[in-house]
């Protein structure tokens, strides 16, 4: 530990990580950063099965990187898996306000009413506001 800074090593190979984050980035429930280094990063991992058994592998082409995707795939993995010391993890962010909660929530609830009956009398539909 350097400066109050610690690490973890996974117990999943990167492989099973890619697995586990894949339902995440399908869902809309992970969103990445606008990075063109992950976007590419993780656009170029290859699934290949391994020769003489059924073992799927992901991992990025030969001569080329994957350690941003690795970091943000491992950490969105992290965070998401339910039951584990750092899982569900709030994405709220109510944690960071500090404030009453339920005034926010209220607030908030109300503006999204409020937005929506302006789109439907625009005539637009609206889906969950």
């Amino acid at each position: 530990m350097r400066v109050g800074i610690g690490y973890e090593q996974s117990t999943l190979i990167k492989s099973d990580i890619y697995v586990a984050v894949l339902p995440l980035i399908n869902s809309g429930r992970m969103v990445m950063m606008r990075s063109e280094r992950l976007i590419h990063q993780f656009a170029t991992l290859e699934r290949v099965v391994a020769f003489g058994s059924n073992r799927e592998k992901i991992d990025h082409p030969r001569d080329m990187h994957d350690d941003l995707a690795n970091a943000v795939a491992g950490a969105a993995a992290l965070a998401a898996h339910v039951g584990s010391a750092y899982g569900n993890y709030d994405v709220s962010m109510k944690w960071i306000s500090g404030g009453n909660e339920s005034e926010e929530e209220r607030r908030n609830a109300q503006y999204r009413a409020q937005f929506a009956n302006h789109l439907r009398n625009c005539g637009i539909s609206v889906w969950g506001l």
